[in-house]
Order: structure tokens, then sequence, then C-alpha cells
């Protein structure tokens, strides 16, 4: 949790590096640029978490996991199989599975974790993403899906889960894209936090040392 808190401390401090030009995005009256910077993709590394099949958990780990500074966009490619799909974070979303990850830390660490049926309601936030699924490639796209992130206990322990309902799409007929559940460890959860954190990916974009830059 060091790390969330130290990279939330640099936005709070109005650490913006590199950000390019192209103005910015209106969301519920917040301002989020359009854009970090005018590169390609960057890897965030290798990013696993866990699905259920046939009843059980099983880990797994993302088969792209990358930023997209000309979007300000992060990136989840998952397959199932033959189903492939395709999660979008925009800094909003971000923001909010950031905090969410914090909720979730903090009550573990004060033994206040609830074993109840996890619903939109008690989530501890919910918001919208971009989303795209299909056979072999995600081919059917939705636009502002959306997720809401619960505490669930599975067998006796907690994870901090990410529920995306199905949708029906807009421009399909008779088409709804598939009820999606992402669960994420203690460890797993924190690691994600603090790599779509939005001042850990303008640092990242600025010193541009740590990773090989990522096409897609």
């Amino acid at each position: 949790m060091k790390g969330i808190r130290f990279v939330l401390l640099l936005a709070a401090a109005g650490v913006m590096t590199g950000c390019a030009g192209g103005g910015a995005v209106k969301d519920d009256g917040k301002e989020y640029p359009k854009s970090i910077a005018d590169m390609d993709a960057m890897t965030l590394g290798s990013q696993s978490f866990y699905a259920k099949s046939f009843g059980q958990l099983k880990q797994k780990n993302f088969s792209k996991f990358f930023v997209a500074p000309r979007r300000n966009t992060v990136e989840m490619h998952l397959h199932d199989g033959v189903n492939f799909h395709t999660v979008i974070l925009g800094q909003k979303a971000r923001e909010q599975i950031v905090e969410a990850t914090r909720t979730f830390l903090d009550e573990w660490d004060a033994h206040t974790l609830r074993d109840v049926k996890a619903n939109a309601k008690n989530a501890y936030c919910k918001g919208s993403m971009d989303y795209a699924f299909g056979v072999v490639t995600p081919s059917h796209w939705f636009e502002k899906i959306p997720f809401y992130m619960n505490c669930i206990f599975v067998d006796g322990q907690p994870y901090l889960v990410m529920r995306i309902p199905s949708q029906k799409s807009k421009e399909e007929e008779a088409l709804y894209s598939p009820y999606t559940e992402l669960y994420f460890s203690r460890t797993q959860a924190e690691t994600l936090a603090e790599r779509i954190d939005q001042a850990y990916l303008e640092q990242l974009v600025q010193d541009n040392t740590f990773v090989e830059q990522y096409s897609y």
C-alpha cells in the first residue's frame, strides 16, 4: 500500500509529466487529459488475477497489459479458451479502482472486511469502461459499460472482485456482452492499483527507460 500512497501524493502535488497537447475531456465536471504523450503504447509488465472455472478460482495472467499514452488509457487483454476480452480503462475508472483498492486494503488491515453477498449497492466503487469481446479476436465493442468492485470471500479468503455486468449491444440485435468477474488477491490488487495510477503512468512515460515500447 505504500506505493499507492506515494503515487497518490505525487498526483496531489500536481506532478504532470510529459502531457501532450490536445486539451482535456470532461467527466462529471472533472477534466482529464486526452493524452499523456505522443508515444506508442508501453507494456506495464505481467499482471495476474483469478477467474472462476467450473466453480473454482484459477490464476491467470492478462495476455496484454499496457498504457496507450496517446489516449490516456490502460488496456487489459484476457482470453478464456477461444473467447477474447479487452478492458479499456480511462483515467476516471482507474482512479476509482485505486480508491476501491485502498478501501479494501484499509479494511483488511483493520480486520473489518465483511463476508456478505456482494452487489452493486455495497460496492466500493461504481464506474464505466470501454469493453470488447469476441471469438479469436475482440470484435464486439461496447462503450461506457458499467463495472463495480466489492470484497468477496472464496473458500474463506478475501478477494477484490471487479464485476462487469452483461449489457445489450446498441449496434447489434440480440447481442449481449458476457457477464465477467475478475478476482484479485491482496497482492494482485495492490500491484494493479500501483501500475494504473496516473502519476505512475506519467512518470513511466517521462522516464521511458524502464520498459520497452509496446506495439499493439
